[in-house]
């Protein structure tokens, strides 16, 4: 029987990665505390930075892009991790981001959720989808 795979997560809205002592500054972070999957939101991330952020970071990235002066989400997974990446879906904006990812022998699905904070950018139309999340956390996720 295979010990479950007990992961450290964390969640983090970075205000943009676009300027490199701050990003290398928050990888370094994220590596000296160990995190095996990081969830960022507001990365400011677009197709143009991918390898250079993979390149610092050391492991994989999947990204939902923004612009390059706001909204984006990320995950990341530690470096020293072997991960297999199977689906993932995004949508166009940068605010979700759904990921099914195999660690060791465990399954996974990942969501990053970047909601707007501002009316204007809300679904409150009613030709609109709106998004309902709900359900029971009675016990430990990871």
């Amino acid at each position: 029987m295979t010990t479950p795979f007990k992961a450290s997560v964390c969640s983090l809205n970075v205000r943009g990665l676009n300027q490199a002592q701050k990003r290398r500054q928050l990888f370094r972070w994220l590596h000296n505390y160990k995190f095996d999957v990081i969830f960022l939101q507001d990365t400011y991330s677009t197709q143009n930075v991918t390898a250079i952020w993979k390149s610092e970071w050391g492991g994989n990235i999947i990204y939902s892009h923004g612009t390059n002066r706001s909204i984006g989400v990320a995950i990341l997974f530690n470096p020293k991790l072997d991960v297999c990446i199977g689906g993932s879906e995004a949508d166009n904006n940068g605010r979700y981001l759904l990921l099914e990812a195999s660690i060791f022998e465990s399954t996974f699905l990942f969501c990053n959720i970047y909601s707007p904070n501002y009316n204007k950018s809300q679904n409150n139309s009613s030709q609109s989808s709106v998004t309902v999340s709900g359900g029971t956390l009675i016990c430990k996720l990871l």
